[in-house]
């Protein structure tokens, strides 16, 4: 069961009055339920990149003790997303605090509607320094240990020649919504700060990437789904994660490359497809055609794949 309760200091994070009550109700309910300590927002939220009804909510709960009660927390989360509309783009990790030290430690998380556990890394750490934002407790400069420069390296590094560079070796993951927006959008973050040693916005990085020589149609694509007016759109796919890849139909013969599709439109090379049973759906829901779907996934794969070699001079 969660609670409503009244408006926190987070109007200066966003004036959305349904992300307003859906933060202040998570917290006034997971704050019933555990012992915390404080409750950190990072990601778009926090560094002031945040789309509402396309953004995740990502948070951290910090715990003066262990989840006795899993669970009960499983079941916060469910009556929450029943309640509020938001809410499944809710996920939080709980970590106690005396473990804010080690990153390489895995915590109990909440996310894509799912409990499992995951590490807090050095991305996300950097995060929560750069946004200082609390929704609840002492904000994360007082007790989260700072990730130096090198840490934070060396992390990216990890995470593009062992997770991002083999997941190019497969097809099917990219054929999917997820896989292209955040490969595209990683590997252009990931170079600034191994360059300079700032992270950058999901924005800032989308507004990079046609200078690294990224597919215009796909950048085109990504920008539409993500900052243009909301359109009816596929269903929503897991985040890709090493134990949870992402599935996808058949592969077919790939079209020609063409313009990228115009928002709510199903693009150039699958128009002339739309009369068959199998294909016209997809323009009669304004969805883009399984051809430039698979289309846009070649084109990202290579991008990405390319760009992680250059980046790391493999």
């Amino acid at each position: 069961m969660w609670i409503c309760a009244r408006p926190s200091s987070i109007h200066r994070m966003t004036s959305d009055e349904a992300v307003q009550l859906l933060l202040d109700g998570f917290v006034a309910s997971v704050c019933g339920l555990l012992p915390v300590r404080a409750v950190w927002v990072h990601g778009s939220l926090a560094l002031g990149d945040f789309q509402v009804g396309r953004s995740d909510f990502d948070l951290v709960a910090v715990l003066d003790g262990p989840i006795v009660d899993p669970e009960a927390l499983c079941e916060l989360h469910r009556s929450l997303e029943k309640t509020h509309p938001l809410a499944e783009k809710l996920h939080c990790s709980y970590m106690q605090v005396d473990q804010l030290a080690d990153a390489s430690l895995r915590h109990p998380t909440w996310a894509q509607q799912r409990y499992f556990d995951r590490p807090v890394g050095a991305v996300t750490r950097r995060e929560l320094a750069l946004g200082d934002r609390s929704l609840f407790g002492p904000p994360p400069s007082s007790l989260l240990p700072a990730t130096t420069d090198e840490e934070l390296a060396a992390f990216i590094r990890d995470d593009l020649e062992h997770f991002w560079y083999p997941a190019t070796r497969k097809l099917t993951p990219w054929y999917t919504d997820i896989w292209v927006d955040l490969g595209l959008i990683t590997v252009a973050r990931a170079g600034v700060t191994l360059t300079t040693g700032h992270l950058i916005t999901k924005q800032a990085a989308l507004s990079l990437l046609p200078s690294l020589g990224a597919p215009a149609s796909v950048v085109t694509d990504i920008h539409h789904r993500r900052y243009g007016p909301p359109t009816r759109a596929t269903p929503p796919t897991k985040r890709p994660t090493p134990t949870q890849p992402t599935t996808a139909p058949t592969q077919g013969a790939a079209p020609t490359q063409g313009a990228a599709p115009t928002q709510g439109a199903a693009p150039a090379e699958g128009a002339s497809l739309t009369g068959h049973p199998a294909l016209g759906r997809y323009a009669a829901l304004a969805l883009p055609s399984p051809l430039w779907r698979l289309r846009r996934g070649q084109l990202a794969r290579s991008f990405v794949r390319r760009q992680i070699a250059e980046v790391l001079d493999l």
